[in-house]
């Protein structure tokens, strides 16, 4: 009897523990569009997934040694606030606007954000005017009204900003996207033009930048998903595949082979590369539906270059230009980027199919050891083509005498 009666106690303690915890559960993955890093890709380069300077937003907001930094957000919300002509009104209105999107944002977070209401919205307020304010002052330098900037003048920041990029060219940013890209630009050091594309509406910054970089050329759906390598640059070269740098204008991902020729658009490789791609590929890998534009794109790299020769051929080509200073650290960079990654689909299978029919004729293959070992350049062509005319006509003057 007291067993029975031990075991409904357990059984009704059970039930409202767990039916409390179903009624608070909430899961919309659709919403989702911030994530935290999985930890097996975290586990592979941890500081390129964690703020070094400034936390924006929540995630990494506990962070002590980012704590110093919190005064400048504020300074740069009071500047931004001060040149409308009703700083009281537009607080009163920014907090108003914030505070109306507050659960909005928190569902964006795939991650339980343990901030309460009112110190979320504080956070996106601070933040975001903090970014507004950044990316005006980076385009427009007269804004630092109060003498130095504390931020833009500092060394590390000028290391991402271009001191040349000012509000006195023709055509000055029409919209936030177009004020980000800039501010990113000499991370990317993607064309001017590009720019100025319509990207349209992006969930964060960093579905922006990811936009920017992928294919602007629509691909066609592969015949199978199976993701296929190519061969490395020098073995592509010897087979006949020349290597080339894409014209401007063109984004990251937008090589193409056509005709024997590998196109592919020029990579600046520094300091900022490695975080930039690993973080583009951590949205891709853990946001739902979401095409694999920038994995597609580090995978066909990763098979490209297998060793520094790979890489400082690139770099004789101009495809590569390598600012970290030695080529085994460029190999290496690519090779790390993909692991614990899936391509699903591959925007680049058509291309690696028609390469890899191309590395594998014996013709072309035959075809490029008869130009590079005995036509490399026009006397040695001409030797050649004398020497064989004199070998057909003593193999044909030795078959008249034989014959005749």
């Amino acid at each position: 009897m007291a067993s029975s009666s031990s075991e409904a106690e357990l059984k009704d303690k059970l039930l409202h523990r767990v039916g409390k915890k179903m009624e608070t559960a909430s899961l919309s993955p659709s919403q989702w569009s911030i994530y935290n890093v999985p930890q097996r890709l975290r586990k592979i380069n941890e500081t390129a997934y964690s703020p070094c300077i400034i936390s924006v937003g929540p995630l990494h907001r506990n962070d002590g040694s980012l704590q110093v930094m919190e005064a400048y957000k504020y300074f740069y919300m009071q500047s931004i606030v001060e040149r409308t002509q009703d700083p009281e009104k537009t607080k009163a209105d920014i907090c108003a606007a914030i505070s109306s999107l507050e659960k909005e944002a928190r569902a964006n977070y795939a991650e339980k954000i343990s901030h309460r209401d009112y110190e979320l919205a504080e956070i996106l307020l601070v933040d975001g005017c903090f970014i507004l304010e950044l990316f005006f002052r980076d385009r427009q330098p007269r804004l630092s009204e109060r003498g130095v900037d504390p931020l833009i003048e500092t060394e590390w920041m000028k290391g991402i900003t271009d001191p040349e990029q000012t509000d006195s060219g023709p055509e000055p940013p029409e919209s936030l996207s177009e004020y980000a890209l800039h501010f990113f630009q000499p991370v990317l050091k993607f064309d001017d033009k590009l720019v100025k594309n319509n990207y349209g509406t992006n969930m964060h910054l960093l579905d922006l930048l990811r936009k920017c970089c992928g294919p602007s050329i629509p691909r066609k759906k592969p015949k199978s998903e199976d993701l296929m390598y190519v061969a490395g640059a020098t073995k592509l070269k010897r087979a006949g595949i020349r290597l080339e740098p894409r014209q401007p204008h063109s984004t990251l991902s937008d090589m193409n082979f056509e005709d024997g020729v590998l196109a592919i658009p020029p990579l600046c490789v520094d300091d900022m590369t490695e975080p930039l791609f690993r973080n583009l590929i951590a949205f891709e890998q853990c946001h739902l539906d979401c095409e694999h534009k920038i994995s597609s794109y580090a995978s066909f790299m990763d098979s490209l270059i297998n060793t520094p020769e790979d890489v400082e051929l690139l770099e004789e080509k101009g495809i590569i230009k390598n600012y970290l200073g030695d080529s085994k650290s460029v190999s290496k960079l690519f090779n790390n980027l993909c692991k614990e990654i899936v391509v699903k689909p591959n925007f680049f299978q058509e291309q690696s199919e028609k390469i890899d029919e191309y590395y594998n004729s014996v013709y072309h293959r035959y075809k490029e050891i008869l130009r590079s070992d005995y036509c490399p350049d026009p006397c040695r062509t001409i030797a050649f083509l004398a020497a064989t005319t004199l070998l057909i006509i003593s193999i044909l003057q030795t078959v008249y005498t034989v014959a005749f």
